[in-house]
């Protein structure tokens, strides 16, 4: 029978808007998909999953026709699940025994039917902790999880957010058509039934404003603080004009309303070509972007395609909207012209070859393959350094800092595990 495909917005329809490109399950295809999972005792999906979801629980609960206590199921262990139906990689997919003879059961999709469809029928009242005082400083997904945890065992909690709306790399660092905002709110606003209090601008910048909030009362800080700066590549011409890093223009691209980003002057002065230097999801999702503002987009990496960190899906995706993925290709330098603005990325091929006769293979530079791919603005995608106020607070009593923020390549599922596991650390530290 096979996975069947979730709904996808059509490419020629989908580059003249912002709107969401993956419709999920029809209901009718969820039923038939539920009805194929075998059930099994010693589940490979649940033992696949970063967070240990109950998923042949929930999808019998599908199968049942009871969609809000499907979605209760998940949210034992997932309090973000309307996200990781959207974005998760999947790692369960892949650990699903019918991998060997047909195709796994589509666990994603049936996971985002369960959060969407479930929440209209779900009804909370806010709930009023009265525990221990706990900070968290920043709202991304380890934030939120964390929070969602330690509320659940009656702490108080409080979130500080420096920027106006909650979400921290969900909202700013997410193009709205692989997560809607209204998405994004519905889930926070099911958080915040938990008791949780969320504070937008509220910037810490120093050492000493973070150690302040013992003084009002908290008995424990979260850092949760996400990446700092970028990381720069070895390479000439980052100053050039028309060079960007992925945050700052995805930040914007995010800020603006869809509706008016098309006519927007930043959007209208990147020029026509746009090349983008990495492989990871932000890399993606920025030449994503120039696609929908009528753009040429060139991604380029220096190793094959089956290692990019994108999921394959999205990767088909941006090939369907006309973005050029160009694997192989090892971005040596940013030219510029005599206005010293950037006019393309000269590269290098590279090709395996076994360059000591030993039978290891390995990935070189191909001689004398140098050129230049033409390109009015560069995306820069590399990542993000650690934080620095995190490296100035690690140690001291009472703040934590979660796993996740050591590195910056983790996907969203493992970012919620992160959570999971440092408000289980700060749970035990505050019962001693």
């Amino acid at each position: 029978m096979g996975q069947p495909s979730v709904v996808i917005q059509p490419p020629e329809k989908r580059l003249g808007n912002f709107r969401e490109v993956s419709l999920g399950y029809p209901k009718k295809i969820v039923g038939d998909e539920a009805q194929r999972c075998p059930q099994c005792a010693d589940a490979l999906c649940t033992f696949g999953c970063p967070l240990g979801v109950d998923i042949p629980s929930f999808i019998r609960l599908l199968r049942e026709g009871k969609t809000a206590e499907a979605l209760k199921k998940i949210r034992e262990q997932n309090p973000l699940p309307a996200i990781c139906g959207r974005l998760c990689p999947a790692p369960c997919e892949k650990a699903c025994i019918l991998t060997k003879e047909d195709a796994p059961i589509g666990v994603r999709a049936l996971e985002r039917y369960a959060a969407d469809a479930g929440r209209e029928r779900l009804t909370a009242r806010p709930h009023v902790c009265k525990g221990k005082k706990i900070a968290i400083i920043g709202s991304g997904p380890t934030g939120l999880t964390a929070a969602a945890e330690l509320a659940k065992q009656d702490f108080q909690v409080t979130i500080f957010e420096a920027m106006e709306e909650p979400g921290g790399l969900l909202r700013y660092g997410i193009p709205e058509f692989r997560l809607p905002a209204d998405v994004l709110n519905g889930e926070i606003h099911s958080l915040q039934n938990l008791g949780i209090e969320i504070k937008t601008n509220a910037l810490f910048s120093k050492r000493e404003n973070v150690k302040r909030l013992f003084q009002e009362g908290f008995a424990a800080i979260l850092l949760t603080l996400g990446g700092g700066r970028p990381v720069f590549p070895d390479m000439p011409g980052l100053n050039l004009g028309g060079v960007y890093f992925a945050q700052e223009f995805l930040m914007r691209a995010r800020h603006f309303k869809a509706e008016r980003i098309m006519r927007d002057p930043y959007a209208t002065n990147i020029g026509n070509r746009i090349v983008v230097i990495g492989s990871n999801h932000a890399a993606l999702d920025c030449a994503r972007i120039a696609a929908r503002l009528g753009r040429e987009a060139t991604v380029v990496f220096p190793h094959i395609e089956d290692e990019m960190k994108a999921v394959q899906l999205e990767l088909r995706e941006a090939k369907a909207e006309g973005v050029k993925i160009d694997p192989l290709t090892k971005p040596l330098a940013i030219v510029g012209n005599d206005k010293s603005l950037a006019r393309g990325v000269k590269c290098q091929h590279m090709d395996f070859a076994d360059p000591h006769s030993n039978g290891q293979w390995q990935l070189i530079p191909v001689v004398e393959s140098e050129f230049t791919i033409e390109a009015d603005t560069v995306i820069v995608a590399l990542g993000q350094q650690r934080n620095e106020m995190i490296e100035e607070l690690v140690g001291s009593e009472g703040v934590f800092v979660p796993e996740q923020s050591a590195s910056t390549e983790g996907n969203v599922v493992n970012a919620i595990a992160a959570g999971k596991k440092i408000a289980f650390q700060i749970s035990e530290y505050l019962k001693k």
